[in-house]
């Protein structure tokens, strides 16, 4: 049973974390309102958005390494403090420094994640609280979205100033990173071990996942336009993948620990292509939302599973510690692989292409399971 104290931590990381990845799930809006504003042009936009995952992604490893040297309460305070400095600074930005300003917010977004991320991974249930993280990542960010709807409709920069406040929010909070090491000495020996096949295939099927998910849902709306769906049928999308994006993190949390990481990314990876497929096929509205809802059920229900993979391929904690690195890098991936495909094909034939990688994540965790069998029986 969980202290007080305990539990109070635990939401208070989970909570910093959450606050580093905001970005990720508003950023349609939040760039769609500044180019309508005219504050930034359609070409910027994608490299805006590239750049900050990019950026977020270096932010993790930089935590790590500056986690060495520094007291985690002070990470915490830079990180939060950073992103509320780039987001308030928003308002007066536009173009190239708005690019800038958006790979600061990154930096310190993946400081954050970081934060959040080894917490989780030095938990007693780990895949539970990798699943309850992902939940709280999508309530907080349709909560963002809806809030700056409600209460700031019409101005550009709604957005970036309610996640500034939310950083404010996890930099009152940093004090909660203090009690726990981000090293613990258990794993200090093995840390020194090589960096093997199994930790690369590890971090290489975490980015290939991210970018079927996101590669795969960018192109969503273009195929339900292009089917001729009705507006509000197409918008809706959003709103149900996120809802069973939800439900896809309680089912984890509901199944941790009574199957295997493996077999679950097995069949995700094989599910997840089918859906793809179906979607790039369909052409009536109900089937398109129940696509869209299974979209968001697999995607949330995926991602815990990396945590207990990341630690399955490598005891020591560093995969399972970088590991959101390779998945915002992959995420950042997605993007520009449905942009290229969408020049060449239509965006049906587009979504079903990514039932390539979809595919290659199941083979990929069917040979990451052998090199560990492996490595074991090496080691005797």
């Amino acid at each position: 049973m969980r202290s007080n104290s305990e539990l109070a931590q635990t939401a208070a990381m989970l909570t910093i974390g959450a606050v580093g990845v905001i970005a990720i799930g508003v950023q349609s809006a939040m760039y769609g309102a500044l180019e309508r504003a005219g504050r930034i042009g359609l070409a910027e936009i994608g490299l805006a958005a590239s750049v900050e995952m990019v950026v977020l992604a270096i932010g993790v490893v930089l935590a790590g390494r500056l986690a060495r040297g520094m007291s985690l309460p002070l990470l915490a305070c830079l990180g939060a403090g950073l992103l509320v400095l780039a987001n308030l600074a928003m308002p007066y930005a536009s173009g190239g420094a708005m690019i800038a300003l958006r790979a600061l917010a990154g930096l310190a977004g993946g400081v954050l994640l970081w934060l959040a991320n080894a917490y989780i991974v030095q938990s007693r249930h780990v895949v539970k609280l990798a699943a309850l993280f992902l939940v709280l990542q999508t309530v907080v960010q349709f909560s963002v979205a809806a809030a700056a709807a409600a209460f700031l409709p019409g101005n550009p920069d709604a957005i970036p100033l309610i996640m500034a406040g939310c950083g404010l929010i996890a930099f009152f909070l940093a004090p909660a990173a203090a009690g726990w090491t981000a090293i613990p000495e258990d794993h200090a020996q093995t840390a020194q071990s090589a960096f093997g096949a199994p930790c690369l295939t590890a971090l290489a099927t975490m980015a290939l996942v991210q970018l079927s998910l996101v590669g795969g849902w960018i192109l969503v709306e273009l195929v339900g336009s292009a089917a001729q769906l009705s507006a509000a049928t197409v918008a809706a999308a959003t709103p149900v993948m996120l809802a069973a994006q939800v439900a896809g993190g309680l089912a984890a949390m509901a199944i941790a620990g009574r199957l295997s990481w493996s077999t679950a990314l097995v069949a995700i990876g094989i599910l997840l292509g089918l859906v793809q497929v179906m979607l790039g096929l369909t052409s009536a509205a109900l089937p398109f939302l129940a696509l869209a809802g299974a979209y968001g059920l697999l995607w949330n229900f995926a991602l815990p599973q990396l945590t207990g993979m990341a630690l399955a391929a490598d005891p020591s904690l560093r995969v399972a510690r970088i590991g959101p690195a390779a998945v915002v890098a992959g995420a950042a991936l997605g993007p520009l692989a449905a942009s290229t495909l969408a020049e060449w094909l239509s965006p049906g034939a587009a979504t079903m292409a990514f039932v390539l990688p979809s595919l290659a994540t199941s083979l990929a965790v069917i040979v990451l399971r052998q090199q560990i069998r492996r490595e074991k029986t090496a080691q005797g």
